[in-house]
């Protein structure tokens, strides 16, 4: 667990991000906010912050539970869909903003000035191909 925060750093999410991740792997049940910022001595607010990326990356589910004030964490601990919430993620922050700006830029210049884009317009099609596999896999087991 050690070097999972570096890991999930070189997908582009914060080694705070990692070490919760990480935390909430290695206790295999569900924690509260406070429970994880005594663990790991991180700040209220960064725990929120850290809590809400992976949130919103797939990597964590947040659960409410009735009669409790605060809400528990679980990371997602599934390979598979650990592998397609990275993949997805790594699609969004990276190759998409490169697609954006194609079609923008296909608007004001010519196919012949766009060509250098054609892979990076590949490889997002694949990717997206990836996932869309991926997410038949999830859905099959």
């Amino acid at each position: 667990m050690e070097q999972w925060p570096g890991i999930l750093k070189s997908w582009g999410l914060s080694k705070s991000a990692g070490r919760i991740h990480a935390y909430l792997l290695a206790e295999g049940t569900t924690r509260s906010q406070d429970e994880i910022m005594g663990a790991l001595d991180i700040s209220r607010g960064g725990t929120s912050t850290q809590l809400s990326v992976l949130e919103k990356a797939g990597l964590v589910n947040r659960l409410r539970i009735l009669g409790h004030r605060n809400d528990q964490f679980r990371a997602v601990s599934d390979p598979i869909t650990l592998f397609s919430a990275l993949q997805l993620r790594h699609f969004q922050q990276t190759l998409r903003p490169l697609q954006d700006m194609g079609l923008s830029l296909g608007a004001i210049a010519s196919q012949q000035d766009l060509a250098w884009l054609d892979p990076i317009q590949g490889l997002g099609q694949q990717l997206e191909t990836q996932l869309t596999i991926t997410e038949h896999l999830i859905d099959s087991q």
